[in-house]
């Protein structure tokens, strides 16, 4: 069932991804609270263990664009990982609004579980790029390093994952960035979006974040 649930959601985000869309929407730097476009909104929407991120744009017929997703779960199918939510799939059609939708990701993440993680099954160059960037450039967030299941770092059990994705390529697991949880406390980046009136939140989630 649990497996199931998994394959639904990434579909439906492959089929986000697919989705033709005739205005090819580019912009040149990368988007914070601060500098947000006024004609972007971001929606976040819950089910059961999983959320997703979503950013429309607004013409000025009143015609809104699809502009990208950000799908994550909560799953014990990998191992514990830290207690962390797992990005199942992202796209974005707004060059420098990717790394956003990871940062309100990491936020409610952090706050309803022990942080986010990538995909453990596939992460795309794109992706991956953002990881990178996590690990190795922003101070703001705690990196969480996972172990393998045979407890080659740690004798606890609460941070064993599958750690495959992090050495694909020959690359030493350990110092993947693939290997590590983001974790933020405290909703930062929510909380700003929330001020400047950028992000809409389900109702439930919303309570649940104390917003």
């Amino acid at each position: 069932m649990k497996n199931q649930k998994l394959n639904d959601l990434r579909s439906l985000v492959k089929e986000l991804v697919l989705q033709e869309n005739s205005s090819r929407l580019l912009t040149e730097a990368a988007f914070t609270p601060e500098n947000f476009p006024p004609d972007i909104i971001i929606y976040v929407s819950q089910e059961p263990g999983s959320f997703q991120i979503t950013p429309y744009v607004t013409f000025k017929d009143g015609k809104k664009v699809h502009a990208g997703v950000l799908s994550i779960i909560k799953t014990k199918r990998f191992g514990d990982c830290h207690n962390s939510y797992m990005v199942l799939g992202s796209i974005s059609k707004i060059k420098g609004l990717g790394p956003l939708l990871y940062d309100i990701a990491i936020d409610i993440a952090s706050h309803l579980g022990g942080g986010l993680m990538s995909d453990r099954d596939n992460v795309s160059p794109d992706a991956r790029q953002v990881w990178s960037f996590i690990e190795k450039s922003r101070s703001d967030i705690i990196k969480k390093q996972l172990d393998n299941h045979e407890n080659e770092l740690t004798p606890y059990d609460d941070d064993n994952c599958d750690i495959d994705i992090a050495s694909k390529g020959g690359e030493n697991w350990i110092n993947s960035p693939l290997s590590k949880v983001a974790y933020r406390p405290g909703l930062p980046i929510v909380k700003k979006l929330l001020a400047v009136g950028k992000i809409e939140i389900d109702k439930s989630l919303k309570d649940e974040l104390s917003l």
